[in-house]
């Protein structure tokens, strides 16, 4: 099977000709507002009880990044999600049980060992929840899933805690070329 077909397929073991059982986790949230949940790995879906529902290549409309963007106080640009949508490995969006898209993130790739998480935005009513962690673990285990060996991140220093320490990312040497000032 392709990389390509894995990705799409997600990742789903079998055991036995039968699919391997489901793997529960636990999202652990720091605000009493929203109580603890737990998640269900089921197909491509990571279900999250009662709260928060992640999924893996869900849908998602141009109109609801723009706003999720604009929520944490960024700017966008209209078609941006249409325009790259094909070139993603996935992304995982996690929704509120009306339909709210409250996070999101992009897996690109290079169509063979490497992935890169992109745009990891949690809507801020959201935000310190663990909504976040879980939309990185998801991408790691679908972009896993696909044959990736390695899934690259760049982030800005604030964010080094979240990368590092709650989404297990080591850091590294890189380079980096501004092309807009060359």
């Amino acid at each position: 099977m392709r990389p390509a077909e894995r990705a799409r397929r997600g990742p789903r073991q079998r055991v036995s000709g039968r699919l391997a059982r489901p793997v529960t986790l636990e999202v652990r949230v720091a605000r009493s507002s929203i109580p603890r949940v737990f998640a269900v790995l089921i197909g491509d879906a990571l279900a999250v009880t009662d709260e928060i529902s992640l999924e893996w290549r869900g849908p998602a409309t141009d109109d609801e990044i723009i706003d999720l963007v604009e929520s944490n106080g960024g700017s966008s640009t209209v078609g941006w999600w249409d325009q790259i949508r094909p070139y993603s490995l996935g992304w995982v969006t996690a929704r509120t049980p009306d339909g709210m898209l409250v996070g999101f993130v992009n897996v690109a790739w290079d169509g063979g060992d490497h992935a890169f998480l992109l745009d990891t935005k949690t809507r801020p009513s959201h935000q310190h929840t663990g909504i976040g962690t879980e939309l990185v673990r998801a991408a790691v285990t679908h972009a896993r899933a696909a044959g990736c060996e390695w899934l690259h991140v760049d982030y800005q220093p604030e964010l080094a805690a979240f990368y590092l320490d709650a989404c297990g990312f080591e850091s590294t040497e890189a380079g980096l070329i501004n092309l807009r000032a060359v």
